[in-house]
């Protein structure tokens, strides 16, 4: 089964919730992602969870149609191979079941463009404290914010001796960034290896939801980002750069 695109901070879009949803049982909600060169990651769902009567579901893109499938009893939606989204693009979802027609446009964020970046493989020193091992720059885009994500490719190489806490890369490196560029420290990972550094482009009106600190003055939010025309939730894009470092022991 494909799974839903939420392995870093848009997690925390997704607790937000969507606005608030009528009391209707044929109400659908969308959460989902176009990633450039990803194929489709759609949850399509009623209010109790469950999956809907869902007659077509489709992308537009300008007069091309792109039909979604789906694997036999999921509600985990991708399109064919054949159509992956490209950065600068517009595409429109349209849902029809028995009862409703929903849609929802995305604009796909522009191509992120690496001005330069460090050696790919780099040795640490366990005896380190927290140490620049690595920088990229990137070309800044007007509405747009970086998020990165680091992933280790290989699970059973040993971790790095540290002395001090390591793993740490959600730390420094864990929230939107709309500068020029980032750097990450030796202490930002735990193991040899090699690893994927991932930087996703994302529209900026979404930084708003990510740094929302709820307090006793204006309590928790309870709406999260929602685009969908006759139902509720989000579909949003994300332009994404793959770099591969190498931790030498």
């Amino acid at each position: 089964m494909v799974k839903i695109f939420s392995p870093f901070i848009f997690l925390a879009l997704l607790a937000l919730g969507c606005s608030k949803i009528p009391d209707n049982d044929n109400w659908l909600i969308v959460q989902g992602f176009l990633i450039v060169n990803e194929p489709v990651q759609l949850r399509i769902m009623k209010q109790d969870g469950s999956a809907p009567d869902i007659k077509r579901a489709y992308l537009m893109e300008g007069v091309i149609e792109h039909e979604l499938v789906t694997n036999p009893g999921s509600i985990i939606w991708t399109t064919a191979s054949d159509m992956l989204p490209q950065a600068g693009s517009l595409y429109e979802l349209v849902v029809e079941t028995p009862e409703r027609r929903i849609s929802a446009w995305v604009n796909m964020p522009t191509q992120i463009t690496l001005v330069s970046s460090s050696a790919p493989s780099f040795t640490i020193d366990p005896a380190s404290e927290g140490t620049p091992i690595f920088s990229l720059n990137w070309v800044v885009q007007n509405g747009e914010s970086r998020i990165l994500k680091l992933e280790s490719l290989e699970p059973s190489e040993p971790e790095i001796p540290f002395l001090v806490p390591s793993d740490r890369f959600l730390i420094t490196n864990g929230a939107p960034n709309t500068t020029s560029g980032a750097v990450l420290l030796d202490t930002d990972f735990l193991r040899y290896g090699l690893h994927r550094l991932t930087v996703y482009g994302f529209p900026e009106e979404y930084e708003e939801a990510y740094f929302y600190q709820p307090s006793s003055e204006n309590g928790p939010i309870d709406e999260g980002p929602d685009n969908v025309i006759n139902g509720s939730g989000f579909l949003i894009g994300l332009s994404q750069e793959v770099l591969t470092l190498d931790i030498l022991q």
